[in-house]
């Protein structure tokens, strides 16, 4: 067990000096054992921590100096079957069953620091996988099927209020790993799905909340994001243009959203809501730039404002809204079929503006 100090002492007993320096110090512990593979890891960090074989210090001890692990996992099993069929003129008719399995283990491990009561902070690591499938049309001398694709995050951020909680501020900065990255490739009209890269997406996301006076809320969210391709295979150049260093399709580098919320009581019972958002969405690659369906297409950045207003009265509330108040025209996918500077084969907009009326009850 932890040694109690005569000295002045901190959260639960523990001193004040030490809970810093003891806090820094297993956090870079358990930052030396990043190399051990999981789910080894998770067994190892149990146990230390069970038996209190770091220092002394077991989960109780932890949660004294402010911090707090979270260790946890999922076992998945997928198991998709399709049949494809096709009739028609000049095709020979006929089904093909197709078939696939996969299974995968993910897990997260957190650890928590409470530097004082309004400021926490926080390094996570996470993996996630995404199931693989059987291809929708099995096309001779190709795979009948693709394997899942799995991500590895590395995440480090705080979360903080000061004023009086009159302001809040959540800052994330991440790093995650993707491997055996499935892409879409066209062959001979039939869309097929292959594992033949690995990516790294890094960024920064900002949020902020601000209130100036009561019933008044302002916010502010960036974000940065960096994705690339880390390596593709031969294959998958062929088909897609994809190569090391293109930048994944649909991934904005900056985004961001501003918001005003007003709440004005009419009565004792009734009362109006006004609000205002702002959004942007920087401009993105719609496909990989040497991709001959859609060569070097760049979807350009785009700018909308929503307005809304509404009354709050016991368990009822009405509401109306503007989406897109100025009626902003941009793309939000594009394909030119390789015919550069001619309008586009197929593209899907954002929504125009739309008036809606809404009514809730709080049940």
């Amino acid at each position: 067990m932890m040694r109690r100090s005569s000295s002045a002492k901190g959260k639960e007993g523990v001193p004040d000096e030490r809970i810093a320096q003891v806090a820094i110090d297993f956090i870079s512990f358990c930052f030396s054992r990043r190399s051990v593979e999981w789910p080894l890891l998770y067994d190892e960090m149990c146990y230390v921590a069970s038996n209190k074989l770091y220092r002394g210090l077991g989960y109780g001890e932890l949660r004294e100096i402010g911090l707090d692990l979270t260790l946890g996992g999922r076992y998945s099993h997928n198991q998709q079957s399709t049949v494809t069929c096709q009739t028609g003129f000049g095709v020979s008719s006929g089904c093909i069953p197709n078939s696939s399995s996969d299974s995968d283990f993910t897990y997260l491990a957190a650890l928590h620091w409470q530097l004082t009561p309004g400021l926490n902070t926080y390094a996570r690591i996470a993996t996630s996988y995404r199931p693989g499938g059987p291809q929708g049309t099995p096309i001779p001398g190709y795979p009948t099927s693709f394997k899942p694709d799995s991500l590895i995050n590395y995440e480090v951020g705080f979360k903080g209020e000061w004023l009086d909680h009159r302001v809040r501020t959540n800052l994330a900065l991440y790093d995650m790993k993707w491997k055996d990255v499935q892409m879409t490739s066209n062959i001979g009209g039939y869309a097929l799905t292959s594992n033949g890269a690995r990516a790294t997406v890094r960024g920064v996301e900002l949020e902020t909340e601000f209130v100036p006076i009561e019933r008044f809320t302002l916010g502010v969210n960036v974000a940065y994001t960096h994705a690339r391709l880390d390596s593709v295979s031969d294959g998958v150049t062929l088909e897609t243009g994809a190569v090391s260093g293109d930048t994944l399709p649909f991934t904005p580098q900056w985004s961001a959203s501003a918001i005003a919320d007003y709440s004005l009581p009419i009565s004792g019972t009734l009362t109006s809501d006004y609000g205002v958002t702002y959004r942007y969405q920087g401009s993105k690659w719609s496909d990989y730039p040497g991709d001959a369906y859609n060569t070097g297409i760049v979807i350009p950045h785009y700018n909308t404002v929503d307005m809304r207003a509404g009354l709050d009265w016991s368990r009822y509330k009405i509401q109306a809204r503007v989406a897109n108040l100025f009626n902003e025209h941009a793309y939000d996918s594009y394909v030119n079929y390789g015919l550069i500077g001619s309008p586009p084969a197929w593209a899907s907009v954002i929504r125009p503006r739309i008036f809606t009326l809404s009514f809730g009850v709080t049940f």
